[in-house]
């Protein structure tokens, strides 16, 4: 076994100032009429939102504008509030359903706001790809990958070092309420560092995290509008990648 921990590539590939600098390409009617056409009319919606069904057949009326509207949001470095504001859904995970701690919380947020995101983050996560940025050991939250990949990675390394001779030891962290403890200010300061996302990007990204509310709806009643201070929306399309960003 090595008696000492060298530096692994991931460490050594975020600790260091980057020159390389994240860009925003133009929107195409193409891209949004695409995305409409593919929302899923099974998921829930937040109360009082459009249909998904009306939303899709009114898919080439809402097309340009929409486009218009992003593309200014994406020049401009702004996400309107309104498409910030979350209708939060507790979900029943296990044992007492008194007890607040046993449910999940997942974000509702408006039709609009899921085809801006994901445009966004086809266009992050791309650059993201492309440069390296991202961990080779992150499994979840990627295209074409899952977390039954990390276990057959592991079990590799155990099979490899037992041919070896090695003894093997395994360190299994479990990080709760994750999205929810993300420090916006850390998470700017490594995006404009470590990742390049600078200038206008930085300024639509921070806009898209800060001046966020949200509010429950249960039983057709709705809570008073909380401000969010910190964390990452879990129910978003960009969370994940933010999440992999720290």
């Amino acid at each position: 076994m090595a008696s000492h921990i060298t530096p692994s590539s991931d460490s050594l590939k975020f600790s260091h100032y980057t020159k390389s600098s994240f860009f925003l390409h133009k929107i195409s009617e193409q891209e949004v009429q695409t995305l409409i056409s593919k929302l899923d009319e099974k998921k829930a919606i937040r109360h009082g939102d459009i249909l998904t069904k009306f939303f899709k057949l009114s898919n080439s009326v809402a097309t340009p504008f929409l486009t218009h509207i992003f593309n200014r949001c994406m020049t401009e470095g702004i996400h309107p509030n309104y498409l910030k504001e979350a209708q939060i859904v507790p979900l029943h995970k296990s044992g007492d359903s008194t007890i607040c701690s046993n449910y999940r919380p997942i974000s509702l947020l408006p039709q609009f706001n899921k085809i801006f995101e994901k445009l966004l983050n086809d266009r992050l996560y791309c650059y993201l790809k492309d440069f390296g940025w991202l961990s080779e050991h992150q499994y979840g939250f990627r295209p074409k990958s899952s977390t039954a990949l990390a276990v057959e990675d592991i079990y590799s390394n155990l099979l490899a070092n037992h041919d070896k001779g090695l003894h093997t030891c395994s360190l299994f962290i479990g990080c709760s309420k994750a999205f929810d403890t993300v420090d916006h200010e850390i998470l700017f300061k490594k995006m404009e560092r470590n990742f390049g996302i600078r200038g206008i990007p930085l300024m639509l990204m921070k806009s898209y995290l800060t001046n966020r509310r949200q509010f429950t709806f249960v039983q057709n009643m709705a809570s008073k509008i909380n401000k969010i201070t910190c964390g990452v929306p879990q129910g978003s399309t960009l969370g994940p990648l933010f999440l992999s960003c720290m």
